[in-house]
């Protein structure tokens, strides 16, 4: 099963709240996995990381910013 914590910074943390929700399969209402309730504290670390690394992500070249997104893809 999958438990999808926050992505921030380039790290995961769990979510302050310490909640998850469940995600079901729509096929037949099995849980596959959990994702993370976020407090708005969680919110605003994740909107100040993006703040922090716009400058080098939008340096890069659309060529260099692909490779990392399809790094996520597999």
């Amino acid at each position: 099963m999958i438990v999808a914590n926050n992505y921030i910074g380039g790290k995961l943390i769990a979510p302050s709240t310490s909640q998850f929700i469940q995600v079901l399969n729509p096929a037949d209402g099995t849980e596959i996995g959990k994702v993370a309730i976020s407090s708005s504290e969680d919110v605003e670390q994740a909107v100040a990381a993006a703040k922090e690394a716009f400058a080098s992500w939008s340096s890069m070249t659309i060529k260099a910013r692909a490779a990392i997104m399809l790094k996520f893809h597999a």
